[in-house]
């Protein structure tokens, strides 16, 4: 059998992904576009979210091991006051809290003094005469839940619920351990944890070390009733690690406020330095492959068109990418390297560590040729270089 032609404009295809579709169902509609079934994503979003998706077309498959592993950016909307069974929207509701135990119970007010909402840790504080102090936690929660106040409710002020809910986010920045949703895609025991908790299994992850750079609100808290209960639904934007779960990050946050929560939106915006802005529908991709097959039918000349078995027909007009060595270049520094060097590497040897070789001890470059083509990539550690692809 013959060997089936390398795809000729390998890189990389940035989509965004619309609701209701597995990462893999993008694969499969491109495989068909592309013509081609080397393709591949960089890491998985559920049908429920949207947004970005980079897929790798021919070579560039072989960077999506460190696609997946880099840095991400999140838009989400997470409820509190309901916990459900797969910490998002999809899942059955195992909890209706409500949120009015973030509220301090009606009281009466002396002077000046104002009630505030209760604080991430139980207690409520208390402002008279501009200075504040924590009071201690209630220990009647039955007249704690008759005798609340919606302080903040659709017509009120929201900014002291936003000071008590920034003061639970501050909880989660930085350097964390995180226990990964139970209907999470991790194996245990070569199984997926979803498949064991499908099948009756009581799943429980280990957790694991994670770093959330940023974790904001983006707009005012909003309080309303769902089914009955009062909710509080907030919308949220997270920079983070490959491997963090947003789904766990909905649950912990309700937990920490003693509420519960869920995820009911989730978008990604980012994936390394790529954006929604590099980003493409599938719709308009499958507009760009017909008029493509169009102009080929009509017997125009288009870039993309095989010449030979026709394995693939129009890539070039259907699929905007990203080439292979500009994806290169956006995710590694470059290493310049000699001619000789050039056709040495061609063939898997190393070139020699230089001092322009990035601004670190260690890590990835992108090697590129004295004619600014990029040849490869290759591993800087402890001052020397090892191959690691060549393209």
């Amino acid at each position: 059998m013959a060997k089936r032609p390398d795809h000729p404009f390998p890189g990389f295809l940035v989509i965004d992904k619309p609701a209701g579709i597995t990462s893999h169902d993008v694969v499969s509609r491109i495989r068909r576009i592309a013509g081609t079934r080397k393709v591949g994503h960089g890491g998985t979003l559920d049908p429920m979210a949207t947004g970005v998706v980079i897929l790798g077309i021919g070579k560039a498959t072989k960077l999506l091991t460190w696609v997946s592993g880099d840095s991400k950016s999140y838009d989400a909307t997470i409820r509190l006051g309901i916990a459900t069974s797969t910490d998002d929207a999809e899942g059955e509701v195992t909890a209706s809290l409500g949120c009015s135990s973030l509220y301090a119970p009606a009281a009466p007010l002396e002077g000046n003094q104002r009630t505030l909402p209760r604080s991430a840790d139980g207690t409520h504080t208390s402002v008279s005469a501009g200075k504040s102090h924590v009071g201690a936690p209630d220990g009647d929660r039955e007249r704690e839940k008759s005798g609340v106040v919606l302080v903040n409710g659709p017509d009120g002020d929201t900014a002291e619920l936003t000071a008590v809910i920034d003061a639970a986010l501050e909880r989660f920045r930085g350097e964390i351990e995180q226990v990964p949703s139970s209907v999470s895609a991790i194996k245990v025991n070569g199984k997926r944890a979803y498949a064991r908790v499908r099948s009756g299994e009581n799943v429980v992850l280990a957790a694991r070390p994670v770093t959330i750079d940023r974790f904001d609100l983006t707009a005012p808290p909003r309080v309303l009733t769902v089914d009955g209960v009062d909710v509080i639904d907030l919308d949220v934007t997270v920079d983070c690690s490959s491997g963090t779960y947003i789904r766990a990050l909905a649950r912990d946050l309700g937990e920490a406020l003693g509420v519960g929560g869920h995820l009911t939106m989730l978008r990604r915006t980012r994936i390394a330095s790529i954006t929604l802005d590099d980003a493409h529908t599938l719709d308009s991709l499958e507009a760009r492959s017909q008029k493509a097959r169009e102009s080929q039918s009509a017997g125009e000349k288009t870039e993309g068109q095989h010449a030979g078995n026709g394995t693939w027909t129009g890539c070039a007009e259907a699929l905007p990418m990203i080439p292979l060595g500009e994806a290169a270049l956006i995710m590694f520094p470059e290493l310049r390297i000699t001619a000789d060097e050039a056709r040495r590497f061609a063939h898997g040897q190393a070139p020699t560590d230089r001092s322009d070789a990035g601004d670190t001890d260690s890590g990835i470059l992108a090697v590129v040729s004295p004619e600014s083509q990029v040849l490869g990539l290759v591993e800087r550690r402890r001052g020397k270089l090892r191959t690691l692809l060549v393209f």
